[in-house]
């Protein structure tokens, strides 16, 4: 009967997956053909048309200079007329949108294609940070599904996730390839599903299409694995350590992890060289210049925008619980069951990216909510992984201190989750007109204000 009744909730629950996937999908490309590109969309489609023209994103046509960056152009363009002041896979990724686009008659056609491989993409990318974090639960359990399920309710919740991964940028084959790189890390680190050469195949080519489409979130996720890989080693080397020596030595076998990292910095060294991203981050960094006090400012812009736009106050609480019911099994040395434990550890991981992703972003002159778009999908999966980590935890308890324990958490993430509900209303309001409503009629000047665009003499054809 017991198992019967788990598979019609697991049934339910997958129903009810598959309606919030449809629900953020919605959000994702509802009036998706609406003819108002963002400043920054803009600067895509013209480096798309660039590179379909030139085979590279050619700043100047002959007739036409295209250069937005505040770095001067003497640095941002090569001898070939190439845009190189930062990454253009992007812009390669836009060129089969904008050549279909050029297919098509009518101004919404034309939008809706260049836009829809990065909806698209977005989507996707959504959806594998999911499998990602719902990979850690039994399968044919409805936990699983619940997991989905929730994962999606919060994003669908997210106006500036929906806003971002519609856009012709770069933010949704970002979060595309991290949520690839964390499903392959977790697969192979936590689970132990798969070898370690698809693990290495996968992590190097992800890491290597990060660093170019944004080279900054590369050495973050660089730092942030590299960081945990340590923590992981040294853990297990104080456990293996012989009496009256402080640590064991590594073997060749413990190296292993920090193969993949080394062989994709290598990689891009020549990229580095080549586009002068150390050069041009220096210079791009002393235009605005930076002192402590901006830092802390962007710290709280960022931690701001998470307590006000997201749900960070339920991730605090779920993070706090779950180190409050950890205490007593450290002090005692009880160890987690091995499923609840890898849950624990991906928690662990993605914290640690959210931190090191944050601290360094803050470092950004200019401080942009696209910098750290690929931080929302995180947040959520950290947030529900903590919460079933304590409700596995907290389901050994005795019942009063069981149903104490669980209850409250219920009760209090309730009513966190309805006061950001109210944060949501005002988001969902003050949107921008690109969301709800059709925009027609010329674009604002301000829009077009930091478009640079200088007129050449025209050449005979």
């Amino acid at each position: 009967m017991h198992n019967v009744k788990e598979k019609n909730l697991d049934r339910i629950l997958i129903a009810v997956a598959a309606l919030m996937v449809a629900l953020f999908s919605v959000t994702l490309f509802k009036h998706l053909s609406y003819p108002l590109l963002w400043n920054d969309e803009g600067d895509t489609a013209m480096f798309a048309t660039r590179v379909l023209e030139y085979g590279f994103p050619k700043v100047y046509d002959g007739k036409n200079v295209v250069y937005v960056h505040p770095v001067d152009i003497k640095i941002g363009v090569n001898e070939f007329g190439m845009f190189v002041a930062d990454p253009i896979l992007i812009y390669y990724l836009a060129a089969p949108g904008a050549w279909l686009a050029e297919k098509a008659a009518g101004v919404y056609d034309k939008t809706l294609l260049f836009r829809l491989p990065f909806a698209l993409a977005g989507l996707l990318g959504a959806f594998v940070m999911a499998l990602a974090g719902a990979g850690l639960f039994e399968k044919g359990r409805p936990a699983r599904p619940l997991f989905m399920a929730l994962f999606f309710l919060f994003a669908a919740l997210s106006v500036s996730l929906a806003l971002h991964l519609r856009e012709a940028r770069y933010y949704s084959p970002l979060v595309l390839f991290s949520a690839v790189l964390f499903y392959s890390y977790f697969k192979h680190r936590l689970l132990g599903e798969s070898g370690y050469k698809p693990y290495f195949a996968v992590s190097v080519f992800m890491l290597f299409l990060v660093y170019n489409t944004f080279y900054p979130l590369y050495f973050m996720l660089l730092a942030s694995i590299g960081l945990y890989e340590i923590f992981t080693l040294s853990g297990k080397m104080r456990r293996e350590r012989a009496p009256g020596r402080a640590l064991a030595p590594p073997g060749l076998k413990d190296l292993k992890p920090f193969v993949p990292l080394i062989v994709s910095f290598i990689t891009v060294i020549p990229l580095m060289i080549f586009f002068r991203t150390i050069e041009v981050a220096l210079l791009k960094g002393s235009t605005v210049g930076f002192s402590m006090e901006r830092y802390i400012a962007n710290l709280q812009f960022i931690f701001g925008y998470f307590a006000k736009h997201e749900f960070l106050y339920i991730a605090l609480l779920m993070k706090a619980a779950l180190a409050f019911v950890l205490i007593p099994g450290r002090i005692s040395g009880e160890t987690l069951p091995e499923a609840t434990a890898k849950k624990a550890s991906a928690s662990n991981f993605l914290t640690l990216f959210f931190l090191v992703h944050v601290f360094v972003t803050a470092a950004t002159p200019l401080m942009f909510t696209r910098y750290f778009i690929v931080l929302l999908p995180v947040v959520t999966v950290v947030m529900l992984l903590d919460a079933f980590t304590v409700f596995e935890i907290t389901k050994k308890y005795p019942g009063t201190s069981r149903k104490a324990w669980q209850g409250g958490l219920i009760a209090a993430s309730a009513a966190l989750f309805i006061l950001g509900l109210a944060g949501k209303a005002w988001d969902r309001r003050g949107a921008p007109t690109s969301s709800p409503t059709s925009t027609r009629g010329p674009l604002i000047s301000s829009c077009l204000s930091s478009l640079r665009t200088t007129r050449g003499p025209r050449t005979s054809s």
